[in-house]
């Protein structure tokens, strides 16, 4: 338990998740004031990485959690990131990556199962940087609820915080 970082289970906690190297730590690092590992290889994340930012004069943890496959059987860090969602998340942001490291069909079905653990979601499109135009519209026409900066990631927790409050 010393290897896991401090989080308030009474603070306004977003959980991030999807598959690995989908580009959640970036995601972090970009909405907070974490800096944590980010490689160009899968299962960077082995732990929780926690950022926070002030807003309204409170404190919102954002938890990075490792990579999950969406098989049956989690091994016992997919455990943590499962649990981080159950237990601590008021929201989960759901990062899709169109590079496809992993099959889209496989990201769909993980992007399923986290939604069907019931918080309050929004999905975010990583790495728009690097993708062809074309690629990200045809997303956004099949997931027209798509978030693609993290500002406006950023402002959706905002939203979220305020109807909690």
């Amino acid at each position: 338990m010393k290897d896991y970082p401090s989080l308030d289970p009474e603070q306004f906690t977003i959980a991030i998740a999807g598959f690995p190297n989908v580009g959640k730590s970036t995601l972090l690092s970009k909405i907070t004031t974490a800096s944590p590992e980010i490689k160009n290889y899968a299962f960077t994340t082995k732990g929780l990485n926690v950022g926070v930012f002030e807003y309204k004069f409170s404190r919102i943890q954002c938890v990075d959690t490792p990579g999950t496959l969406a098989r049956i059987k989690e091994n016992p860090v997919e455990r943590l990131a499962i649990l981080t969602r159950q237990y601590l998340a008021r929201v989960v942001i759901y990062v899709y990556d169109a590079t496809e490291p992993y099959p889209m069909k496989d990201q769909e079905r993980l992007h399923k199962i986290v939604k069907d653990e019931g918080h309050e979601m929004v999905c975010y499109l990583s790495k728009t940087d690097i993708l062809p135009k074309d690629v990200v519209s045809k997303f956004k026409e099949t997931h027209p609820e798509v978030l693609t900066s993290p500002a406006d990631v950023k402002k959706f927790i905002k939203e979220q915080f305020d109807a909690w409050m």
